[in-house]
């Protein structure tokens, strides 16, 4: 976890978006470790096998989506953007992921067709 001094300014223990802050960390790591774990891209097909929604970060600290994103908050905006950042990672992660799987299933592939030409 991160000391409070590096929470993003966004972030305060006094309203909503620490508790959010720390969900939306908390299901990156889950992603992240569900990316690492699978390589195929059926894994992938569910989008929430690797994409973090606000209602699910919302419904896991017991507030509602308007709540962590109406302009009236201080914080929404800061919340949004690391979302998207955070999606946009672990879109990342998976093409990386699917690009090292087709290269190993090619290869695997190469090697046979050479293995039953002989």
């Amino acid at each position: 976890q991160k000391k409070e001094d590096e929470l993003p300014t966004w972030v305060s223990k006094s309203n909503a978006s620490y508790s959010a802050y720390m969900e939306l960390l908390r299901l990156k790591e889950e992603k992240l470790h569900y990316i690492e774990r699978h390589n195929r891209n059926t894994h992938f097909k569910n989008k929430n096998t690797y994409h973090i929604s606000i209602g699910s970060v919302a419904k896991n600290i017991g507030k509602t989506v308007p709540t962590l994103t109406q302009k009236t908050t201080s914080y929404s905006e800061g919340f949004k953007k690391l979302i998207d950042d955070i999606n946009t990672e672990l879109e990342n992660k998976i093409n990386k992921t699917e690009i090292q799987e087709s290269k190993i299933r090619a290869s695997r592939e190469n090697n046979w067709q050479i293995v039953t030409a002989n």
